[in-house]
Protein backbone atom coordinates (compact mmCIF):
# COMPACT_ATOMS: atom_id res chain seq x y z
CA UNK A 1 0.00 0.00 0.00
CA UNK A 2 0.90 3.57 -0.75
CA UNK A 3 2.04 5.73 1.84
CA UNK A 4 3.19 9.09 1.33
CA UNK A 5 4.94 9.69 4.40
CA UNK A 6 7.29 6.12 3.84
CA UNK A 7 9.63 6.61 0.65
CA UNK A 8 10.15 2.73 0.34
CA UNK A 9 6.05 1.90 0.07
CA UNK A 10 4.58 0.86 -2.81
CA UNK A 11 5.04 4.24 -5.37
CA UNK A 12 1.32 4.20 -6.49
CA UNK A 13 -2.15 2.10 -4.97
CA UNK A 14 -3.12 1.27 -8.37
CA UNK A 15 -1.50 -1.86 -8.95
CA UNK A 16 -0.93 -2.05 -13.25
CA UNK A 17 1.25 -5.15 -13.47
CA UNK A 18 3.76 -7.69 -12.24
CA UNK A 19 6.30 -8.78 -13.49
CA UNK A 20 9.13 -11.70 -12.37
CA UNK A 21 12.10 -11.14 -14.39
CA UNK A 22 14.52 -13.99 -15.18
CA UNK A 23 16.84 -13.48 -12.16
CA UNK A 24 13.55 -13.76 -9.48
CA UNK A 25 12.68 -10.12 -8.91
CA UNK A 26 9.46 -8.71 -8.76
CA UNK A 27 8.99 -5.44 -10.29
CA UNK A 28 5.20 -4.05 -9.91
CA UNK A 29 3.86 -1.01 -12.55
CA UNK A 30 1.61 1.35 -10.64
CA UNK A 31 -0.13 4.47 -11.14
CA UNK A 32 2.35 6.38 -10.08
CA UNK A 33 5.79 4.71 -11.63
CA UNK A 34 8.09 1.56 -11.35
CA UNK A 35 8.80 -0.46 -8.50
CA UNK A 36 11.39 -3.12 -7.50
CA UNK A 37 10.24 -5.08 -4.59
CA UNK A 38 12.67 -6.04 -1.98
CA UNK A 39 12.21 -9.19 0.09
CA UNK A 40 14.56 -8.62 2.85
CA UNK A 41 13.34 -5.79 4.04
CA UNK A 42 9.64 -6.02 2.40
CA UNK A 43 9.60 -2.89 0.86
CA UNK A 44 9.71 -1.08 -2.40
CA UNK A 45 12.66 0.47 -4.46
CA UNK A 46 11.33 3.46 -6.90
CA UNK A 47 12.01 3.74 -10.21
CA UNK A 48 10.45 6.81 -12.41
CA UNK A 49 11.42 9.17 -14.80
CA UNK A 50 9.97 12.64 -14.22
CA UNK A 51 10.91 16.05 -15.74
CA UNK A 52 7.99 17.71 -14.56
CA UNK A 53 7.75 16.04 -11.25
CA UNK A 54 4.87 13.56 -12.04
CA UNK A 55 5.47 9.74 -12.55
CA UNK A 56 4.11 7.86 -15.22
CA UNK A 57 1.83 5.05 -15.06
CA UNK A 58 3.42 1.72 -16.41
CA UNK A 59 1.17 -0.97 -18.06
CA UNK A 60 3.48 -3.18 -18.49
CA UNK A 61 6.86 -4.87 -18.07
CA UNK A 62 9.30 -7.59 -19.97
CA UNK A 63 12.20 -8.36 -20.41
CA UNK A 64 14.68 -8.83 -23.58
CA UNK A 65 18.21 -9.49 -24.21
CA UNK A 66 18.44 -11.42 -20.97
CA UNK A 67 19.18 -8.25 -18.85
CA UNK A 68 17.04 -5.14 -20.16
CA UNK A 69 13.55 -4.56 -18.97
CA UNK A 70 11.03 -2.63 -21.46
CA UNK A 71 8.76 -0.73 -19.59
CA UNK A 72 5.48 0.94 -21.43
CA UNK A 73 4.27 4.05 -19.81
CA UNK A 74 1.42 6.35 -19.89
CA UNK A 75 1.46 8.82 -23.02
CA UNK A 76 3.28 5.89 -25.50
CA UNK A 77 6.18 6.10 -23.80
CA UNK A 78 9.10 2.99 -23.18
CA UNK A 79 11.62 2.95 -21.07
CA UNK A 80 14.58 0.16 -21.46
CA UNK A 81 16.05 -0.27 -18.05
CA UNK A 82 19.51 -2.03 -18.35
CA UNK A 83 19.61 -4.01 -15.43
CA UNK A 84 23.75 -4.86 -15.89
CA UNK A 85 24.23 -1.03 -16.08
CA UNK A 86 21.80 0.30 -13.83
CA UNK A 87 20.82 3.13 -16.76
CA UNK A 88 17.69 4.18 -18.36
CA UNK A 89 16.80 4.53 -22.15
CA UNK A 90 13.73 6.27 -23.00
CA UNK A 91 12.12 5.67 -26.20
CA UNK A 92 8.92 8.10 -26.79
CA UNK A 93 6.87 8.18 -29.15
CA UNK A 94 4.48 10.75 -30.94
CA UNK A 95 0.73 9.21 -31.50
CA UNK A 96 -1.67 11.30 -33.92
CA UNK A 97 -5.25 11.03 -34.43
CA UNK A 98 -7.14 11.82 -37.09
CA UNK A 99 -10.96 11.95 -36.24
Amino acid sequence: MHDPEDPVSLPGNGVTCIYKDLSGNIWLGTDRGLALFNPEAENFIHFHHSEDGVPHTVFDIRQFDGNKLWIAMEFGGIAILDLTQRMFLFLLTKCVFNI
